[in-house]
């Protein structure tokens, strides 16, 4: 609470606000709307707008700003969870096959051939099955990848 001039005033966001005047009754909403946003969003700062359309535009940019950020922190999750999970199944391949060669007494030098192959194939597709993934598609269409790649 700040005491100025014998009046009571609470906080910056209040501060410019008689209590006493109830014909800024919009101007102490949206002062109190802003201040709200900025402290449970947590950018509050040291700006101050005066004006019901300062205000308004103070306001509107900080929820753009946070629904943006969200947005965009949301998509990047998103991203790296998708690439956990294809590494996660990739991996899952490779520890099959290693138990395989394991249980079926495969000599090392080629066990350790095989996990270069693996090795390899991540660095270049990602573990991705090319065959499958051309399988989906049209024959017109597989027929112009196949092109395109092999041009």
């Amino acid at each position: 609470l700040d005491h100025h001039h014998g009046e009571t005033h609470v906080g910056v966001w209040f501060s410019r606000v008689n209590v006493d005047d109830l014909e800024d009754w919009r101007l102490m909403y949206l002062q109190a709307q802003l201040w709200t946003c900025s402290i449970v969003a947590g950018f509050g700062g040291e700006w101050a707008p005066q004006t019901t359309l300062q205000i308004s535009w103070t306001l509107a940019n900080s929820l753009v700003g946070v629904f943006l950020y969200m947005y965009i922190f949301g998509e990047i999750v998103s991203i790296l969870q998708n690439f956990d999970l294809t590494a996660a199944e990739f991996n899952s391949k490779r520890d099959m096959v290693t138990t395989f060669l394991r249980i079926r007494e495969v000599p090392k030098d080629t066990r350790i051939r095989v996990h270069k192959y693996f090795d390899t194939l991540w660095q270049h597709k990602h573990g991705m099955d090319e065959k499958s993934v051309l399988a989906s598609l049209p024959a017109f269409l597989q027929h112009d990848v196949a092109w395109q790649l092999n041009s």
